[in-house]
């Protein structure tokens, strides 16, 4: 205001979106420079003779930092910087010493615009004493991130496509079609608690979050999965986040999540098996060396090609019925953001494997050695 650039003060903590830049770079202002001593010190420990033998073989200065300085950094900074991004989920300092949580909303009781959930949960039982409506918040997030872990919700999927993958066929077989369900009955009967707490909004949108984001993480990773078996793991992170995303909207799309629940378990449940079949016939995991199955296993090609068409939701199907019971729910209730997202990713289709068809004989990518196996 003294150099005449501004004529009234700028509401950085009564403003929300001012209040939420104010947080995000004081944060970083914290932050950063942890993260660069870390940085630097991975940066001086990478041995000199990498650099040389680069140098010997005529890489350029872009070619050694893409072959040699960013996997050195990803591969020791990764977790460390993952480990730091879920800590800013309970920075209770910044936000409650800079915001106190404000400015103040009605969306949400005694929440404000830049709360996060632990100052929330601080809030409702320092200062409002109801420890009651904090427990069920606090027991809801527990029960969201155990279950959901189990029911294999990105961020927390890490685990399932080694799982399943690697597991055999009958293990993997009821992993997906029994396990994935048992978590998600458990985040059911929690979200139907959230509800009679009249906090349905707030599980909701969890709910959706988590659903939306697993099925872009498994859309980004099915494309070019040459492993089938890690591709139908995939696939489970993508129906599972399907239902999540249903359950979180309510209404007539929790009925054709349920619907979809049923239909995934037993379509998931065929192809691992038939997947077990083609292990046994062909010893590979890839299915870039899978051919004329049409030929060799009649039955087993017939049963993985219409199980692939089941999967992606193709008529008449019942996880189109399905998924299109999601889609008619969500138009119902006027949201038109998440109509594209409950719909069959392009990608499920152009990522199958159809070791099947004549063109499986065309020329295919080199396999990893990764994905073979020995025989038995």
């Amino acid at each position: 205001m003294k150099l005449g650039i501004i004529q009234t003060p700028l509401p950085f903590l009564l403003d929300p979106t001012l209040a939420r830049i104010v947080a995000v770079v004081v944060n970083m202002w914290i932050g950063i420079p942890y993260s660069m001593i870390t940085f630097s010190g991975v940066l001086m420990n990478i041995p000199a003779e990498l650099y040389e033998s680069a140098e010997i073989d005529g890489a350029g200065p872009m070619r050694k930092f893409i072959s040699i300085t960013l996997p050195y950094m990803f591969f020791v900074t990764a977790p460390a910087t993952i480990t730091t991004f879920v800590t800013n989920f309970n920075n209770f300092n910044v936000i409650y010493l800079l915001t106190a949580g404000g400015p103040f909303s009605l969306g949400y009781y005694q929440a404000g615009k830049t709360d996060l959930l632990v100052t929330w949960l601080y809030k409702l039982t320092v200062n409002r004493n109801d420890y009651s409506l904090a427990s069920t918040i606090g027991i809801f997030i527990f029960l969201l991130v155990g279950y959901g872990t189990k029911m294999g919700l990105a961020p927390l999927h890490n685990w399932l496509p080694d799982a399943h993958s690697q597991a055999p066929s009958l293990v993997s077989a009821l992993l997906s079609g029994a396990l994935l369900n048992c978590a998600f009955l458990g985040i059911l009967r929690g979200h139907q608690i959230m509800l009679g707490a009249g906090l349905g909004g707030f599980s909701g949108t969890l709910l959706v979050f988590f659903g939306l984001v697993s099925m872009f993480v498994a859309a980004i990773f099915i494309v070019g999965q040459g492993h089938y078996k890690r591709m139908l793991a995939y696939s489970s992170v993508e129906h599972m986040g399907i239902l999540a995303l249903a359950v979180g909207l309510g209404g007539a799309a929790a009925f054709g999540g349920m619907l979809h629940a049923m239909c995934h378990s037993l379509t998931k449940c065929m192809l691992f098996l038939l997947a077990g079949n083609i292990l046994a016939r062909y010893h590979t995991y890839s299915s870039y060396d899978v051919h004329g199955l049409r030929w060799t296993m009649p039955v087993t090609g017939a049963l993985w090609m219409g199980g692939f068409l089941a999967i992606v939701g193709s008529p008449p199907f019942g996880l189109f019925v399905s998924e299109f019971l999601i889609l008619k729910g969500i138009l119902q209730q006027g949201q038109w953001w998440p109509p594209c997202t409950c719909w069959p990713w392009p990608s499920s289709s152009w990522a199958c494997p159809w070791p099947c068809c004549a063109c499986s004989r065309a020329p295919v990518p080199p396999t990893c050695p990764s994905a073979r196996v020995s025989p038995p």
